[in-house]
């Protein structure tokens, strides 16, 4: 049942803010019932005059001779910002909540201002094509609208927009081949490394780990007597993209690369020491940056190309394949959670073409085998 609707109102006793002004709050019932109230400065008949309009637009609105507009939505910058104190921590980590924010901020200035239920999907292509203009690439793109559809998807569930306007917005990005070291270079880059940076490349060639992977190992994962290193994640255990771990076998100069263990609880590779931090903390779990290590080490081996850590991780991949691996044993080893990802490497190893020129049923003799 709706609240009665005042026809007379309240008018408070007068009182002085901080600022010495004398204001009195008026009070009413709106045209759902609900309470409302306002403070009005100045006399009592400003007071009066201020409550006899409330009480007649609430009065039209009631009998529908108004239409009650709708409260505005707060813009987008303001909704990001509460997103990323409520819904980005149940499925982001503070890197990626950091970053979710930081292309908001880069991508779409241009809506930062904008109330969110105005912003349209028009305004999200216009968006992309900007940036596509500017040089930015479909995968750069696409990332970006996958940041602004968090927060909107946020806004949606807060009842905010009616949509989500991201919804449909993708480019068509082109599969690029993984990049990787051949048998010859591997090598020479591995001994153009230096420090610890050495151990991080040779997980990556040796086993196929992950920068993650690599920074979370710990001495108890490394089996040195069966030569197995058991793969976990740093928080729960898991491989990242399967959902468990996985045991792989240590490659002999991978055990020579490691040198004797340490403690079973300590890193195998320590991180880098925490700022205002002098010494580098053994058990700490801390992803670190090998790019400008491994380019230093690239040019120091004569390998022109520019290649990231997870190329190396590449080069274990292709490298087993061309060298005859089963694709299954692959997807193993490097913990795909589907074939798709693994057939991949398969393609980068070899020419489809000249493998089918190359097939021959007949033999030298002219005839089929028997089977």
């Amino acid at each position: 049942m709706t609240k009665p609707v005042s026809r007379s109102g309240y008018i408070g006793p007068p009182r002085k803010d901080r600022d010495g002004r004398t204001g009195r709050r008026i009070r009413w019932f709106d045209s759902t019932g609900k309470r409302a109230s306002e403070v009005v400065y100045g006399d009592a008949q400003a007071a009066q005059r201020r409550l006899d309009l409330r009480l007649r637009e609430a009065e039209e609105e009631r009998v529908g001779l108004r239409i009650r507009p709708a409260a505005a939505q707060p813009v987008l910058e303001a909704v990001a910002l509460r997103a990323d104190a409520e819904a980005l921590p149940l499925t982001q980590r503070p890197r990626q909540r950091a970053r979710t924010l930081t292309i908001i901020d880069q991508h779409w200035a241009a809506l930062t201002s904008v109330p969110v239920d105005r912003i349209t999907t028009a305004d999200v292509r216009a968006g992309v094509a900007r940036m596509r203009a500017a040089g930015r690439t479909a995968a750069s793109c696409n990332r970006a609208v996958s940041a602004l559809s968090v927060v909107l998807q946020a806004a949606l569930e807060w009842k905010m927009i009616p949509a989500n306007p991201c919804r449909g917005v993708r480019l068509t990005e082109g599969r690029k081949a993984p990049r990787y070291l051949s048998l010859e270079e591997a090598p020479r880059v591995l001994a153009a490394a230096d420090g610890r940076w050495r151990v991080y490349f040779g997980l990556a060639l040796y086993g196929g780990l992950r920068l993650s992977e690599a920074s979370a190992l710990r001495w108890r994962d490394i089996d040195l007597v069966s030569r197995r290193i058991t793969v976990r994640r740093s928080r729960d255990g898991a491989d990242p993209k399967s959902g468990h771990h996985r045991v792989l076998p240590l490659h002999p100069e991978l055990a020579e690369l490691l040198g004797a263990p340490g403690p079973a609880d300590h890193l195998v590779v320590p991180g880098s020491p925490r700022r205002g931090r002098r010494e580098i903390d053994p058990t700490r779990d801390q992803v670190v940056a090998p790019r400008k290590a491994l380019l230093r080490a690239l040019r120091a081996a004569g390998v022109e190309r520019h290649l990231s850590y997870h190329d190396l991780r590449h080069t274990f991949a292709t490298l087993l394949v061309v060298r005859g691996a089963d694709v299954r044993t692959v997807q193993e080893l490097m913990g795909h959670s589907t074939l798709v990802m693994t057939m991949r490497y398969v393609h980068a190893a070899g020419d489809l073409d000249e493998a089918v020129r190359r097939l021959d049923f007949k033999g030298a003799s002219g005839e089929l085998p028997d089977s």
